[in-house]
């Protein structure tokens, strides 16, 4: 990386030179990336990750549980409810509550799971 530097800069550079490589300073290489960063940045190829709000719908079940006689067809209308709206994982066990509670992800995880539960 810091060769393709070095050769940037060398393009770049007084064009007097015999084609050896041009000692970069470390100021000239931070202020290289600070621009290439900035450009990634104006590209939105790069930037903040944006959590967005979830409305969610969900429809009521119509099958209602009578204990373990109709366990098995309401755990299956339960999983294509969430299924259809896509948050079938917050059934399983690796679905865990974000730990900050101040992030947005916790937001968003807040609102989802209370929900499904509710």
């Amino acid at each position: 990386m810091v060769e393709t530097a070095k050769k940037a800069a060398g393009e770049q550079g007084s064009g007097g030179n015999d084609g050896g490589d041009l000692p970069i300073t470390k100021s000239e290489l931070k202020n290289e990336m600070m621009s290439m960063i900035q450009g990634l940045l104006e590209m939105n190829l790069i930037g903040p990750r944006e959590v967005r709000e979830l409305k969610l719908e969900l429809i009521p079940n119509d099958v209602k549980l009578e204990g373990s006689r109709n366990y098995l067809s309401w755990s299956r209308r339960v999983q294509l409810i969430l299924g259809g709206k896509g948050v079938e994982n917050y059934l399983r066990k690796d679905c865990v509550e974000p730990a900050n509670k101040l992030s947005p992800e916790w937001r968003v995880w807040h609102t989802t799971n209370s929900t499904i539960v509710a």
